[in-house]
């Protein structure tokens, strides 16, 4: 789910390796495998699936609204078109909801065939995002010093 099957399809389509050899889907699924493992320990990533999944600022508090209400720095929303894990369309929703109590909310997205990894991939998008973010972050900190 990392993956859209668009991008697994574009890059790899049913090709093989060889005539009579292993698809190269399936070649570079292992040889990822092997890159994931040797650059993570599996506890700490799968305590990173799971912290993503569970992260969750309304356990034991109010509803969502009423507790982003309770924010006071700006809130953005940055989403990947092609995300199956943290889907574009509920993200808008989020922001959607936000915008209706919260005018320091602000929505991003960044387009690309790669689904979740995109944020690892499409750099130049993320810091056309970022930067101005932290830009404006950094002068609102001087204005105030």
């Amino acid at each position: 789910m990392y993956r859209t099957p668009e991008y697994v399809n574009q890059r790899f389509q049913r090709n093989k390796l060889d005539s009579s050899s292993i698809l190269q889907i399936e070649n570079w699924l292992l040889g990822h495998g092997i890159q994931l493992k040797n650059r993570y320990r599996l506890a700490a990533y799968k305590l990173m699936n799971h912290l993503l999944k569970t992260n969750d600022i309304t356990r034991s508090r109010q509803d969502f609204l009423a507790v982003a209400n309770t924010i006071q720095s700006n809130i953005h929303l940055i989403t990947i078109d092609t995300d199956c894990l943290f889907i574009a369309d509920e993200s808008r929703k989020t922001y959607r909801g936000l915008k209706n109590i919260k005018q320091n909310v602000f929505y991003h997205q960044i387009q690309s065939i790669h689904g979740h990894d995109a944020f690892l991939i499409e750099f130049n998008q993320l810091a056309d995002i970022l930067n101005p973010i932290f830009l404006n972050h950094k002068t609102q900190n001087y204005v105030s010093a």
